[in-house]
């Protein structure tokens, strides 16, 4: 029995140990791919021609933090820290991978997720299959809408400015695609917003901001379908 008890106690003692190995070496490795990207910035910022003789080893490197950040995650499953899964998806899907920065994005809009990285992942997986093309348009939208719905009664001027700009982004991708009614749309549920706006300044900023943007678009409208804009 003891001899039982005592396997039972160092099998799960090494479970839990390589947890703590693997999550300590995801830590190093989201820590080495922030700190090559401000080295890369501040290269660039300095010396664009050393950068763009870089450029290749950088990209090497980069993608091999990122193989084993994915193969350390696969093991890790659900105890992956969503801290660091909002670090790697983008670092995904500035690589093109948009496969698995999708699948980052989706874990991050799970429980224990909070508000803002919800929210957040929404947003980034509507971006992602907005850049994906036309057969992946009504996904962006789906994304869009989950993200609307996260602060579905936004009262405080940080929860209104965070459904603001899901908005602003929903009408500004409808814009792109030429989708007009539904651009429009959404940029009278962002001026609808702005008018909840405790605050003066505030409002009057946003509102200036978020009316430029549809007269924007009234004009590429002009532009395109000068019919319609007269409607």
């Amino acid at each position: 029995m003891i001899s039982l008890l005592s396997v039972a106690y160092q099998l799960r003692k090494d479970y839990y140990d390589g947890i703590d190995k693997d999550l300590a070496s995801l830590s190093t490795v989201v820590s080495d791919l922030t700190k090559l990207d401000s080295d890369m910035l501040t290269a660039n910022a300095t010396n664009p021609q050393v950068m763009a003789n870089l450029s290749i080893a950088v990209t090497n490197r980069r993608v091999a933090l990122l193989t084993e950040a994915d193969r350390l995650i696969k093991g890790l499953g659900d105890k992956a820290p969503h801290a660091q899964l909002a670090v790697l998806g983008p670092e995904y899907f500035q690589v093109n991978d948009y496969d698995t920065a999708l699948r980052y994005f989706e874990l991050l809009t799970n429980p224990p997720s909070s508000t803002m990285e919800k929210l957040s992942a929404w947003r980034s997986i509507a971006i992602l299959y907005s850049a994906e093309g036309p057969d992946a348009f009504e996904n962006a939208r789906k994304a869009f809408a989950e993200a609307a719905d996260v602060l579905p009664d936004a009262k405080d001027i940080g929860s209104i400015n965070l459904e603001l700009g899901v908005h602003e982004q929903w009408a500004q991708f409808e814009m792109a695609v030429r989708n007009y009614p539904a651009a429009f749309q959404h940029f009278e549920e962002a001026r609808l917003l702005v008018n909840r706006f405790p605050c003066m300044p505030e409002r009057d900023s946003s509102v200036a901001r978020v009316d430029a943007e549809g007269e924007e678009a009234l004009g590429d409208l002009r532009k395109f379908d000068p019919a319609k804009a007269g409607d």
